[in-house]
């Protein structure tokens, strides 16, 4: 029974101004019973410009038969203006050769706003390399947490959901599931969330936040603290994957890697990431050295290609209340409020590099 009930880089804006119980092996069984079948994906994304970068990558595999990729829904309450990131997605969509892909947005909102000027500087670098694409800036019909639950409810195996930005959508699915009495249970999978982090490797806030919070944070929690908890409470133990801080520091994108990507980008997704990091907006903040990572990228990394992250089976929390250090992600013993998470401790690098690059050349 199911009891429902990044750090991003300010610096950039400067060059534009479970339940309770002891973990079980539920996933386990779960991927068991799919190993004849490619995984389904529901990618929850709020449109940044590395989650752009994480659908190009999702988009070649979808394409190369590796996964299905069944939905790709939009917060309109992270780092992209409405309107806007349903636009960008449907112009990716329609790049990549998928536009059958059902693409969603909402705007539930989150509990703590992006930063105007973040939100701004992520959308010139978008519509500069969209510019000749006509396509709507129109909500949905169907909003993000209704085609949630609806892909959910009629899985024919369980459905891993990808979130790289505010857990925003999935919260409120789960809420409107429980509302119109539909069975998801059995249609979800595994929750991959890039976001948290443990310790000093945390990440924080930019952008003026500094002076309001303690730099524990990391956005995507930040961002709706309340609905990241309740994703926590409504899902069994471990099946949340949290990829964020700690992981996610050991792959900043370097120029020696933008480099190779735009010599040896051979697909329209591979040259769209070439083209992403070569904005004049990321390429001035990548040559000063500023914290500028593939955040969305590893954990679309993770989903797909086990190996390259390393994990360790944790109790988290999020501190939800209004302060400091609203949105930190705490660790907290067995006998504590808690809900069992398996947590990103670490990533390789070298070979997330190497699989990323691999991933959006795929042959079909």
């Amino acid at each position: 029974m199911r009891c429902y009930g990044a750090m991003v880089w300010c610096c950039v804006l400067a060059l534009v101004t479970g339940c309770g119980a002891e973990p079980v092996d539920r996933v386990g069984a779960i991927q068991q019973a799919s190993t004849n079948a490619r995984p389904a994906v529901i990618f929850d994304n709020d449109m940044d410009f590395d989650d752009t970068a994480a659908l190009a990558y999702l988009a070649r595999l979808h394409k190369a038969g590796e996964i299905d990729l069944r939905l790709v829904s939009i917060t309109n309450a992270g780092a992209g203006l409405p309107g806007r990131g349903i636009r960008h997605a449907r112009c990716l969509l329609d790049r990549f050769g998928i536009p059958d892909v059902p693409v969603v947005d909402s705007s539930t909102p989150g509990t703590h706003p992006f930063p105007a000027l973040l939100r701004f500087a992520i959308d010139l670098i978008l519509f500069d390399l969209t510019s000749d694409c006509q396509a709507s800036v129109a909500p949905s019909a169907v909003s993000s947490e209704q085609a949630i639950v609806d892909v959910l409810e009629g899985a024919d195996r369980p459905v891993d959901i990808l979130v790289t930005g505010n857990i925003t959508n999935v919260a409120a699915a789960l809420d409107l599931a429980e509302a119109q009495n539909r069975n998801i249970d059995g249609g979800i999978g595994r929750v991959w969330f890039q976001g948290g982090a443990i310790g000093p490797t945390a990440g924080g806030l930019c952008c003026g936040l500094e002076a309001i919070y303690d730099q524990t944070q990391t956005f995507n929690v930040w961002a709706d603290q309340l609905s990241a908890q309740a994703v926590l409470d409504a899902l069994h133990a471990n099946e949340v994957t949290l990829v964020g801080g700690n992981a996610t520091r050991n792959v900043p994108i370097r120029s020696e890697y933008v480099a190779e990507l735009l010599a040896e980008a051979d697909t329209p997704e591979a040259s769209w990431v070439a083209s992403v990091v070569s904005h004049p907006v990321l390429q001035g903040a990548i040559a000063q050295g500023l914290p500028v990572f593939w955040w969305d990228p590893l954990a679309a990394i993770a989903l797909t290609r086990p190996g390259v992250v390393a994990y360790d089976n944790k109790r988290m929390t999020i501190l939800v209340e209004e302060g400091p250090a609203v949105g930190r992600s705490v660790e907290v013993g067995p006998q504590e409020d808690g809900s069992y998470v398996r947590f990103a401790t670490d990533a390789d690098s070298g070979a997330f590099e190497a699989l990323f690059l691999e991933g959006l050349n795929t042959p079909l």
